[in-house]
């Protein structure tokens, strides 16, 4: 498993209008992959973020490791790339093991399904039910997290606005079956996974 931090300049106007559009953000992280098959390429998920020190950056998971164009990698709008692989008891695949606990981060795209309509949750005691719901589903027990409201993100394909319903979780989850969690995981939670939603940050509890 890949993960790369690409620090982005806040005030270069390529950063300004990724930041506005989420699809512009989707192709920019893509465009890292492009010489891989869809095959081999697997999910690539990834999170805008803004790390200790107060930059702007991307986060993203990987099966295997970006390639940026060199003028792409140089343009004025990114400040620095970093490609790490993280091994998991000494193989590239997660491993993960039942009762196992860890502090998490995920954005998550809330919605429900009505009337065959996606209709994005805003209270906190939806958005929490909504969450507890799913993590049975990926095979975890929650102790203890907090929520919070992003809002919609937006952006313009071909020529059609999209929009998603965001909210950001944090806390501690423990692993409950960890073949469900593993493939969550890997392939990412709930929907709009191409745009900036469903990678899950993990930090070991001791």
């Amino acid at each position: 498993m890949y993960y790369t931090q690409i620090v982005l300049n806040p005030a270069h106007r390529n950063t300004i209008q990724m930041l506005n559009d989420v699809y512009k953000q989707h192709r920019f992280i893509m465009s890292g992959f492009k010489k891989y098959s869809t095959q081999k390429l697997g999910r690539v998920l990834y999170r805008m973020e803004i790390p200790d020190d107060g930059r702007l950056a991307a986060i993203v998971q990987s099966v295997v490791p970006p390639t940026y164009e060199p003028d792409l990698a140089h343009s004025r709008a990114i400040i620095a790339i970093d490609t790490k692989e993280v091994l998991f008891a000494g193989k590239s695949e997660p491993v993960f093991n039942d009762g196992m606990a860890y502090r998490f981060r995920l954005r998550a795209n809330t919605v429900v399904t009505r009337d065959g309509k996606r209709i994005g949750l805003i209270h906190e005691k939806a958005l929490r039910d909504w969450f507890e719901r799913r993590a049975v589903g990926m095979g975890v027990s929650l102790h203890g997290y907090d929520v919070i409201d992003e809002g919609y993100i937006r952006g313009n394909k071909d020529g059609k606005e999209i929009m998603f319903k965001i909210a950001r979780y944090e806390g501690v989850l423990m692993v409950r079956d960890r073949e469900k969690f593993t493939e969550t995981f890997i392939n990412g939670f709930s929907h709009a996974k191409g745009f900036g939603c469903g990678l899950i940050s993990l930090a070991r509890v001791q």
